[in-house]
């Protein structure tokens, strides 16, 4: 009788069935189960990295009637422009159509508009240190 003690089971037969419960461990049914919790973290992965990526900001400037009344900060520069961060948001004040361009840190585009003169917001739900071009002013933007 083969198997050396395990009923004419094989020793990694006998310890698949133990691990496994009733039935035994097939190789192949085992990479399924390891690929498909692989798979699994991967998409759970990517679904948390695209939703992250969406909630950084909204896809454009919003025109509103005026500047927030409570103001985190707010910076006046020489061309005009006026702008400040409250709850969230990026304010912006032209009085000048002006190209506005707004990155991350690392120098990734979030929005790049040409905008009319006015009031604009722009949503920010990420908390950090960007970079705004207005014109050919650029300015450190810190949320």
């Amino acid at each position: 009788m083969g198997g050396g003690g395990f009923g004419g089971v094989g020793k990694s037969d006998y310890i698949c069935r133990r691990m496994s419960g009733v039935n035994p461990c097939r190789p192949g049914k085992v990479i399924n189960r390891l690929m498909a919790r692989f798979l699994r973290g991967i998409i759970l992965t990517v679904v948390m990295v695209l939703a992250a990526a969406s909630a950084i900001a909204a896809p454009g400037w919003e025109q509103v009637e005026r500047m927030p009344g409570r103001v985190s900060e707010q910076t006046s520069q020489p061309d005009d422009v006026v702008t400040a961060t409250s709850d969230g948001y990026l304010y912006i004040a032209l009085r000048q159509r002006t190209e506005v361009k707004l990155f991350t840190i690392l120098g990734q585009p979030l929005v790049q508009e040409t905008l009319q003169p006015g009031v604009y917001r722009f949503r920010i739900v990420a908390r950090g240190i960007y970079l705004l071009k207005v014109g050919s002013a650029t300015r450190r933007i810190t949320l």
